[in-house]
């Protein structure tokens, strides 16, 4: 037998080894560890330290699109739940956006902390499920509710204990119109990172290239998280928000800690074929 028919027949037979074994891993039973779709172990706090916290609702109505605080509403805006701006749409604990670009009951945890002074900080948590896009990335759901993303940047914030969180920043405006035809441009800064408990990243081509290897490798898919922080900022003075951060989120971590420590316990095992 010449060689090329000795090469031909190796081919072959290694082509089918190939296909066999793919058959023989992709036939077995195959099972998962951690729960994308447990309880997720989180109640938001009613105070982070001094900053007290409080509800927000957003306007389902394109074309108004404001949210509100809990605070700033009547009783009676309270139990009718009509937007104050365009009384017209419902008001929602979750915004335009996220109804439009996520999952249905995909969690979605909020509240609006403020101290005495500083700027108020809108800080929420949403949760991946069986289904990838429940965590994506935030400029999606930030676009889609009307904001423009001026910039973006990676920015360090020191939790103490010699540790630090590297975030996700976007500088973003939104323009609305007012009743009477005027409009009105607010900006704002937009900090996040997303998190299991397991790793913690800003990017998210990092958290995707996380997620595929422990599934793949490990057959483990535990809950993935993104936190994010926006608060108005003011672009005469467009670095002071970054106090206001470096002091939040050292307080605010614990609560994040815990978190991450309560997902870790879950290793809960489920059979998906």
């Amino acid at each position: 037998m010449n060689a090329g028919k000795i090469y031909a027949a190796a081919t072959v037979v290694l082509t089918l080894g190939v296909v066999a074994a793919a058959y023989f891993l992709l036939s077995r039973p195959r099972y998962i560890y951690g729960d994308p779709e447990g309880e997720i172990p989180l109640v938001m706090p009613d105070n982070v330290d001094f900053y007290r916290g409080q509800r927000l609702f957003f306007c389902t109505n394109e074309n108004c699109a404001r949210s509100f605080l809990e605070q700033k509403l009547t009783e009676e805006q309270l139990r009718s739940m009509k937007c104050p701006s365009c009384q017209e749409a419902d008001l929602s604990e979750i915004s335009i956006g996220e109804r439009k670009l996520l999952p249905d009951n995909t969690p979605i945890f909020r509240r609006v902390y403020k101290a005495d002074t500083g700027p108020a900080i809108q800080t929420t948590f949403v949760f991946s499920g069986m289904e990838r896009k429940s965590i994506h990335r935030p400029q999606v759901c930030l676009v889609a509710h009307g904001n423009k993303i001026n910039d973006e940047y990676s920015y360090d914030v020191d939790i103490g204990g010699g540790r630090t969180i590297t975030a996700k920043v976007l500088e973003i405006s939104q323009t609305f119109k007012e009743p009477n035809g005027n409009q009105e441009t607010i900006f704002s800064v937009y900090v996040y990172w997303f998190f299991n408990p397991e790793h913690i990243t800003d990017s998210h081509l990092t958290r995707f290239m996380y997620m595929m290897y422990d599934n793949a490798v490990h057959n483990y898919r535990p809950r993935w998280a993104y936190v994010s922080l926006c608060m108005e900022r003011d672009p005469n003075h467009p670095d002071n928000w970054k106090s206001a951060i470096n002091d939040f989120v050292p307080r605010l971590y614990p609560v994040i800690e815990t978190l991450r420590k309560d997902l870790g316990r879950n290793r809960s095992v489920k059979k998906l074929y």
